[in-house]
């Protein structure tokens, strides 16, 4: 998935000069999840699925950007803990504090910030969205087409 999602461009990223490519990425990442979550407010389901991969892959590709993709890595017991949490009782605030680490991780350059962003946002796909890891891997690479030659 991640070379999938390194090859794709954004407006905000697309004319941006490299030294400015990670604000624009960021940048691009909150809005697209700002995008994600009103269609979730605004009870969209049919944007869910689709909105929830362009966040994924502006993860990504932040990630491989800040060279931090290892650190996105989920073996199977953390995406069982992650699906065993309970549902949000306010997404809301999920919202925020995903907000918040990611502006901590940008300006603070602190990694560890944009990987507990990553896991609140992979537990809001799997739980408070319902889907399942497969079906979000399919949808993905639906979205995303790999480059000829790659495998999964």
């Amino acid at each position: 998935m991640l070379d999938s999602a390194r090859l794709q461009t954004g407006l905000l990223v697309e004319n941006t000069p490299i030294s400015k490519r990670p604000a624009a990425l960021f940048c691009e990442l909150n809005l697209d999840l700002a995008v994600l979550f009103n269609a979730y407010f605004e009870q969209k389901p049919a944007a869910f699925l689709p909105d929830f991969c362009k966040v994924t892959a502006l993860f990504l590709r932040i990630a491989n950007e800040k060279k931090w993709t290892y650190l996105l890595l989920l073996p199977d017991e953390k995406l069982t803990y992650l699906e065993q949490k309970p549902v949000s009782r306010f997404v809301a605030d999920d919202y925020l504090i995903m907000q918040k680490l990611l502006n901590n991780s940008y300006f603070e350059r602190r990694s560890a910030a944009f990987v507990h962003a990553w896991h609140i946002f992979v537990k809001f796909g799997l739980v408070d969205l319902g889907f399942s890891a497969a079906e979000i891997q399919t949808a993905f690479l639906e979205i995303f087409p790999p480059a000829s030659g790659e495998q999964f």
